[in-house]
């Protein structure tokens, strides 16, 4: 599959230039799973790669799983880019899309290798212009376990030869110098940022089928939109997934463009209809939540329009595609993406390169955050950094770990850890508590002994005279505390001082135990330089 077509955008309105039957809003590649799993199959059956369900896959290095906080966004730095040769020159070539996936998962593979399964997402850049793009950008679904969404399940992973159990979908971005990529505010910005609320909804968006009076939700290909794309017909307020924003009824006009962002949610990448799809609303949220929800019902679907109007909701959904398993109140909300920038022999990336990708992501997350009510994170780290120095954590952990972190409403029990150096006058070091009730309230405190002693439904293992770390704080969806220490702060968080001999741990409500509602953390000692 090669596209080369670009869009072309007018500054200010985001005007789009290109004529309605070819228009691609982020001239997005997105194909079906199972095209691109035949592309990779003709690629091999031509002898262009070696079959890649018989590769060998590279063992991956244990890993505690993503440490996202939904209430710490990740902090980004030149660490998290993961450089990928293209030794062979493949992006040079005329490439098929076989070949570009087999080595889109060579790098995937590279990078788990390195870091373990730690991504949901792998996202990739070039640093250099390839002999072609497919689209300006594309996502390719690895695996759907999700149903109610108009698509089948599947998993490719053997099948492309990938390793680990997590990774849903690879995002390709293409060149980093693009002039379509930009950081910061302008045209050039937004539009990145709408373009990758695009491809990262595609794990979810748009598959469904038509509804009740044949009205079609996906685009026709045509002068109503693009498959697997919302159909220009419908009137959701604007996202990066090409759903409308039609102003007025008789006429009835689109506003700008149908790449916008949401009004509803103003300035966001995604509607409520996406929030929906993605597992972030249920139906009756969607319905509330969105001021109009219509369907123009004749084929005009750019110029003013004086035909008949339709409202549809949820339960028009729900008929023809059945309800989203899970629904939005178990659905994965956190997600983490490893990003790559493959780049050719002996020009590995700059730091301007990390750089532009660094700011584009960081306010991905910002935009992920937002855009989905608060309720979930993306997560564009490729390792725990918890102290935001550009170290993975497990090469800086800190202290012994004692005493029992009890079962509770979420497993086996929270277990303590520390990031950073024990160095005082570094004043360094970042606590964390992982494996605790998601969204419950929580406090770390420290004491001088160490002891084991019955408390609520656990432990108090620490003792002696004690310090609490005001203020108390939120533990993240993904069962995670963090609280970054300043050693400076006495005498409000106690005299940390070269020689203290201290214990640490966290208290946190549990009532979904249904015991004495607060348990505990084990505890971590930390002797101080």
């Amino acid at each position: 599959m090669r596209i080369l077509s670009r869009t072309h955008w007018q500054t200010g309105a985001f005007t789009l230039l290109a004529s309605l039957s070819s228009a691609q809003a982020t001239d997005c590649g997105y194909q079906p799973p199972e095209d691109w799993m035949a592309d990779l199959r003709a690629a091999v059956a031509r002898g262009e790669i070696a079959d890649p369900a018989t590769r060998t896959l590279p063992p991956l290095p244990p890993s505690s799983g993503p440490g996202t906080s939904a209430a710490h966004l990740p902090c980004l730095s030149r660490e998290h880019i993961f450089a990928f040769e293209d030794t062979g020159g493949l992006l040079l070539t005329n490439f098929s899309t076989g070949a570009l996936l087999d080595l889109m998962t060579d790098a995937a593979n590279a990078l788990m290798a390195t870091h373990g399964d730690l991504y949901d997402f792998i996202g990739y850049w070039v640093n250099f212009t390839p002999d072609h793009t497919v689209g300006a950008a594309f996502y390719a679904g690895i695996e759907n376990d999700v149903s109610g969404i108009g698509q089948s399940p599947f998993n490719n992973r053997a099948g492309i030869g990938l390793a680990g159990d997590n990774v849903e979908g690879y995002i390709m971005m293409w060149d980093i110098n693009s002039s379509f990529w930009d950081t910061g505010t302008g045209p050039s910005a937004d539009f990145t940022r709408l373009a990758l609320a695009q491809e990262f909804e595609h794990r979810f968006a748009m598959f469904l089928p038509g509804i009740s009076g044949g009205r079609a939700l996906q685009g026709n290909n045509g002068a109503c939109g693009r498959g697997a794309h919302w159909n220009w017909r419908v009137d959701g307020q604007g996202s990066g997934m090409e759903i409308s924003e039609w102003v007025g009824s008789s006429p009835a006009q689109p506003f700008g463009t149908f790449v916008t962002f949401n009004t509803d949610i103003a300035g966001g990448v995604f509607s409520h209809p996406d929030l929906y799809l993605m597992g972030y609303e249920s139906a009756s949220e969607m319905d509330a939540n969105t001021s109009e929800l219509r369907y123009m019902n004749s084929s005009d679907c750019a110029n003013n329009y004086n035909g008949t109007i339709s409202t549809f909701s949820s339960a028009d959904i729900i008929a023809s595609a059945g309800p989203r398993v899970p629904d939005s109140t178990s659905a994965q909300k956190d997600f983490r993406t490893g990003w790559i920038m493959i780049h050719q022999p002996g020009a590995p990336p700059t730091n301007p390169h990390r750089n532009k990708a660094i700011g584009i992501l960081e306010q991905h997350q910002i935009d992920w955050d937002f855009s989905t009510l608060g309720r979930g994170v993306m997560d564009n780290s490729l390792f725990d950094d918890c102290n935001c120095n550009g170290v993975p954590d497990v090469d800086e952990a800190l202290g012994s770990n004692y005493c029992t972190g009890a079962a509770n409403s979420a497993g086996a029990g929270s277990s303590m850890g520390a990031v950073g150096s024990d160095i005082v006058a570094d004043n360094d070091v970042t606590l964390s508590a992982s494996d605790a009730p998601p969204g419950v309230s929580a406090l770390f405190y420290f004491g001088t002994s160490q002891i084991q002693a019955p408390f609520g439904d656990g432990f108090r293992c620490v003792g002696g005279s004690t310090v609490r770390i005001q203020p108390p704080l939120s533990v993240s969806g993904g069962g995670k505390a963090l609280r970054t220490l300043d050693l400076a702060s006495a005498p409000a968080l106690g005299v940390i001082v070269p020689g203290a001999d201290l214990n640490f741990q966290l208290w946190y409500r549990d009532q979904a135990a249904g015991m004495s509602g607060f348990n505990t953390s084990d505890g971590l000692n930390i002797v101080w330089q």
